[in-house]
C-alpha cells in the first residue's frame, strides 16, 4: 500500500511571506495600516495550512484500489485497478524551470476517470508509484508523455 498526504510547503510559504511583508511595512520609520493588512490576510492561510495537515491520506494506493480526494472536504474517488486501461504521465512546466508531473487516469473504453497532480502530494516518489502498479495491474498501459 501506497499513501500520501497534501503537501502544505505553498501555503506555508505564503503565510510566512505575508508575515515578513507585514512586519517590515510596520517597523518602517512611518508604519501604515497595510502591515496590519498583510498579518490579518496571514491568518487565514495559516489556519488553510493546519487544516491540510490534519487531513488524512488523499491518495491511498492497494493492490486492487486507488483512492483519491481531489479537493478538502471533497469526495473520494475509488477506481479499481481493474478499471484502469491506460495512465498517461505528463511532465508539465509551471514556473520557469519548474516541472510537475500529472497522472491520467484513463479507463478502457478510453474516458478519463481522474487526473492527480504529484506536485500537490507530499513526498510523492513517481518511480515508487510505477513499481507497484506494474507489479499489482500488469495489464495497465502506461503512456509517457514529455
Amino acid at each position: 500500500m501506497i499513501s500520501y498526504k497534501r503537501s502544505i510547503v505553498i501555503p506555508v510559504s505564503l503565510s510566512l511571506m505575508l508575515v515578513l511583508i507585514g512586519i517590515g511595512i510596520m517597523t518602517r520609520p512611518t508604519p501604515s495600516l497595510v502591515g496590519i493588512v498583510y498579518l490579518l490576510l496571514a491568518l487565514p492561510v495559516m489556519v488553510y495550512s493546519y487544516f491540510l495537515r490534519q487531513q488524512g491520506e488523499v491518495f491511498v494506493l492497494t493492490t486492487e484500489v486507488l483512492e483519491y480526494q481531489r479537493r478538502i472536504g471533497g469526495k473520494r474517488q475509488r477506481i479499481s485497478l481493474k478499471e484502469i486501461g491506460t495512465i498517461r504521465y505528463q511532465i508539465v512546466p509551471v514556473y520557469h524551470e519548474i516541472q510537475s508531473g500529472r497522472l491520467t487516469i484513463i479507463d478502457k473504453d478510453s474516458i478519463v476517470l481522474t487526473e492527480i497532480k504529484l506536485n500537490t502530494l507530499s513526498g510523492v516518489d513517481f518511480n515508487d508509484l510505477y513499481h507497484f502498479i506494474e507489479t499489482a495491474a500488469p495489464h495497465i498501459q502506461w503512456e509517457f508523455n514529455p
